[in-house]
């Protein structure tokens, strides 16, 4: 039996498939799901930071409680390893790292479910946070760590992995050549930070830099080297659950 189409349902089906999509983005709606809840949480705790004094106002918060410290985590402070992500050090830094996050998040958790998306933001935290404590023992920095770029890396190269052609605005890259670059540019960054003073690339960071700190090395690296790890071992075990095309062939041949 044929079904009737009312006239103009197809043209607001359309409208209805584009209402969520802007310059070739699709945009995730808010809802009762992880996505909206931790880029929410991120959100209104810095909207409440700056309007209650700023983060010089909060150091307490950012030092001894929230912000992810080497002598934090091993003076007991556990939840430093995830509750950093949440916290930002001005609103550039904040809508940099939840745009990313609400852009892939949006698209992973139609591939993944809202499950493995929740677990990609944790671990993409954990561990960013736990290779950014390694490096900060290695190299002597004593820093704080703020920041959702763990979580916002993890989910880069989770979405890479499962989608290697796809392209996002603004960046019309392959995904899986943009997540190669990431990854060497964050390993390669790390290497010649001023704080490890290996010989070779002392003389490098010397002749760039004039002997200066960049600003660049005030970015945790080694932050999104773990969270990108995470990612990658995220998406192994995604995969591992697909159904490839031979296991389709075989199934028609049974």
């Amino acid at each position: 039996m044929s079904d009737f189409v009312k006239p103009g349902a197809v043209a607001d089906e359309y409208r209805e498939r584009r209402r969520g999509r802007w310059m070739g983005v699709s945009l995730h709606r808010p809802g009762l799901d992880v996505l909206t809840v931790v880029c929410g949480l991120m959100v209104l705790l810095h909207l409440w930071v700056e309007v209650s004094g700023g983060v010089v106002e909060h150091r307490v918060l950012y030092d001894e409680w929230l912000g992810l410290k080497v002598e934090g985590v091993i003076s007991g402070k556990f939840w430093q390893l995830v509750s950093y992500g949440f916290l930002h050090g001005g609103w550039w830094h904040l809508m940099s790292n939840v745009v990313m996050i609400w852009l892939i998040g949006g698209r992973l958790m139609d591939i993944v479910g809202q499950r493995m998306l929740g677990i990609g933001l944790f671990m993409g935290s954990l561990v960013g946070g736990l290779f950014f404590m390694l490096f900060d023992l290695w190299s002597g920095g004593g820093v704080l760590l703020v920041g959702g770029s763990g979580s916002a890396v993890a989910l880069f190269i989770l979405m890479a992995c499962l989608s290697p052609n796809a392209r996002m605005f603004p960046l019309r890259l392959r995904a899986r050549s943009l997540a190669v670059w990431v990854m060497l540019g964050s390993l390669m960054l790390c290497v010649v930070h001023p704080g490890v003073d290996l010989p070779f690339f002392g003389g490098v960071i010397d002749w760039l830099w004039g002997g200066e700190v960049a600003s660049i090395f005030r970015v945790a690296h080694s932050c999104h080297l773990g969270g990108g790890l995470a990612g990658y071992l995220i998406s192994r075990r995604v995969l591992g659950k697909l159904i490839s095309l031979e296991d389709l062939r075989r199934a028609r041949l049974d």
